[in-house]
């Protein structure tokens, strides 16, 4: 499959390398611009050139190609020893010529490849001078003119670089990397959720790109959040998958290089002493990587940082296993004007260090910023780069070159052009003069090196934001006691919080998250309230009902108390479940001590101990079943006294009456 994708983007590279800079129309005594589209760089005396031009639809080139009698005449340079001089002739300048040869115009022969239509032109090269050769008689880069000439002039010209090898038995090597940076906010957003950033989707398709057109064998070296492909990796969106899945094996041939799992600042790491912590995320990134990617390994050599590091930063890096930073943006400018961004530095402290490298801030500007066609510029720069590398040798000998380090990258730690760094890195790779090699092999011996001042760094306060999360991870231990069973929210709701130690976030941003989650957990810790409505029981020992209604998703666990000290309880304590989106109800036997209103004290609690709610609540006590039946019972013998009383008082009356004691004479 990537075999037909690379064919695939091949076609698209070519097309899109002829549309890049269109052959320029000639004006009055002005030979019409061609463009070199492909083609050798690296030529050995003897060995035919090859060079494809792209199509031109100048009316002049066309009908001096069409006419037997014109002529091709092609001319190369005097060596170009000095990177300027190259630069120079980049820009237009023309140099001294060295030796030229002349063919008919049918050594140009129109050909279509992966459906681009081009002109091929072979150029047989010697070391001597041959008529029909064109003659190289010493290693060095060269520009390489090819003129097409009418009886009228000339009337279109094409320019590129050559760079002439194997006038010696053997080359040292100047040690070369390219650095793909792509770094992000996270990923995982404050609502739980998941969303790549337009711009960062951007940089990651032209990693993708970049690590389509390059050979196997020349690997890029990648720097990349963790969390960044975490997150894309459970993308949904059809762009993002297709990403991740042609990432995930281009990243299997690259020399992935160590970070943390989300940005981590050293500095702001030591600062708070979180020095574990530090190695945590470092740690989770490394196994993110290599899980993510299958057979990546993931080196912990090399750090890249665009953030300034102090010496704080740098000894922790350093007793992370970290023995050299790469340097680049806002973290270069902040180390000063370096005199030599090819050379290592090293940052000095309690008796060791780290070894320090920049990126090249001219070849950046190249891969940012095209100054042609794709290979056009991409042959520029090697050539220039090639150029540099003599001047280091005749300043310091081989010995300087093989401990230099060249860094290709673009301004912000990407090349901004896939194809110019494709183009690039293919041709380094080819080159007998050059190592393309990871980054995570640049030596980091200190012997020798030129030591630079570290700058005061004011870090993230990690302690503040520490003593915030410390409360959110506090109410989420405390919840967690009322979730029936595991429940992902749980996860959720950890690594959202983990995300507020990112210390690429700004303040508001840290908030959003920590607020979310806090909205959260007081959800659930709030869904379950006691009753504020009285009860009244009709006897001096009844039953009390409690209800609890739960309208979350989530069965929850909770711990009821009840406490008078006017009443007394079979049971004080009763732990419930309350299934989700139901009710359920706690029943507790009570004895009164009086009648009349009682105050009973009842209290929810997680089952760890937290108190979610409290309320006092009045028991109305209505004893009259008893007590009637008492007072009845009274009523209805004095009743039956005064009945008796009352009967025994009549019939006494009567009696007396016809007592003969009481009868009066008549």
């Amino acid at each position: 499959m990537r075999t037909a994708i690379r064919t695939l983007v091949g076609a698209v590279v070519v097309a899109l390398v002829a549309a890049v800079a269109p052959a320029t129309p000639a004006a009055a005594n002005t030979p019409a611009r061609l463009e070199v589209i492909g083609g050798a760089f690296h030529v050995r005396a003897g060995v035919t050139a090859s060079l494809r031009i792209g199509a031109s639809g100048d009316q002049a080139f066309l009908a001096a190609v069409g006419q037997a009698s014109t002529r091709i005449v092609v001319s190369a340079s005097v060596p170009l020893v000095r990177r300027r001089d190259v630069a120079a002739v980049a820009r237009g300048a023309t140099p001294d010529v060295e030796s030229t040869l002349e063919l008919p115009v049918r050594a140009l022969s129109l050909e279509q490849r992966d459906g681009i239509t081009a002109w091929r032109l072979n150029v047989a090269t010697s070391a001597s001078r041959d008529s029909d050769r064109l003659a190289l008689r010493s290693d060095g880069v060269r520009l390489l003119t090819v003129d097409i000439t009418t009886r009228d002039g000339v009337v279109a010209r094409a320019r590129t670089f050559l760079n002439v090898v194997g006038f010696r038995a053997s080359y040292t090597r100047l040690p070369v990397s390219m650095l793909a940076s792509v770094t992000s906010p996270t990923t995982l957003q404050p609502d739980g959720s998941f969303a790549v950033a337009d711009d960062v989707r951007t940089r990651l398709q032209k990693l993708r790109d970049l690590l389509f057109i390059i050979d196997d064998r020349f690997p890029v070296s990648v720097h990349v959040t963790p969390e960044l492909l975490d997150g894309l990796s459970r993308a949904t969106d059809d762009v993002d998958s297709r990403l991740w899945l042609d990432l995930r094996g281009l990243l299997q041939g690259a020399d992935v290089l160590t970070n943390t799992y989300r940005s981590f600042d050293p500095t702001a790491a030591a600062a708070a002493k979180l020095d574990a912590q530090f190695l945590d995320q470092l740690q989770r990134g490394e196994t993110v990587v290599a899980g993510q990617t299958g057979s990546s390994v993931v080196r912990r050599g090399m750090w890249v940082t665009q953030d300034p590091v102090d010496v704080r930063g740098a000894r922790l890096l350093r007793k992370s296993g970290v023995n050299a930073v790469t340097v680049f943006g806002t973290a270069t400018d902040a180390l000063g004007d370096l005199d030599n961004y090819v050379r290592p530095y090293r940052i000095s402290f309690d008796g060791t260090g780290l070894a320090v490298y920049s990126p090249e801030p001219r070849y950046a500007e190249l891969l940012d910023a095209p100054i042609g066609g794709a290979f056009e510029t991409a042959i520029a720069l090697v050539a220039e780069l090639h150029a540099h590398r003599q001047e280091i040798a005749v300043a310091g000998g081989d010995s300087a070159v093989s401990t230099r380090q060249v860094i290709l990258t673009g301004l912000d730690g990407l090349p901004n052009e896939p194809l110019v760094a494709g183009f690039v890195l293919n041709q380094l790779g080819r080159s007998p003069l050059v190592e393309v090699r990871g980054l995570s092999l640049a030596a980091s011996a200190l012997d020798g090196l030129t030591s630079v001042r570290l700058p005061d760094v004011t870090p993230v306060d990690l302690a503040a934001v520490q003593a915030e999360v410390n409360v959110t991870l506090a109410s989420i231990d405390e919840v967690r006691s009322m979730l029936v069973g595991d429940q992902p929210m749980i996860e959720s709701w950890l690594s959202r919080v983990d995300v507020v130690n990112d210390t690429s976030l700004a303040p508001e941003r840290r908030n959003d998250y920590l607020n979310a989650v806090n909205a959260e957990i007081g959800a659930i810790r709030n869904a379950l309230r006691l009753p504020r409505a009285s009860f009244t029981l009709g006897s001096r020992e009844s039953d009390l009902r409690v209800t609890l209604a739960n309208d979350t998703a989530y069965d929850l666990s909770v711990r009821i108390s009840f406490a008078s000290s006017r009443m007394t309880f079979d049971r004080e304590t009763f732990d419930v479940t309350v299934p989700a989106r139901a009710t359920s109800e706690v029943l507790v036997t009570v004895t009164a001590r009086a009648n009349g209103l009682l105050p009973v004290d009842m209290t929810l609690a997680t089952p760890s101990g937290l108190i979610i709610d409290s309320q006092r609540i009045t028991v109305r006590v209505n004893a009259l079943a008893g007590l009637g039946r008492g007072v009845s019972a009274v009523f209805l013998a004095l009743l039956t006294l005064w009945w008796i009383v009352h009967l025994r008082r009549t019939r006494r009356k009567k009696m007396s009456r016809h007592h003969p004691a009481l009868r009066s004479t008549p």
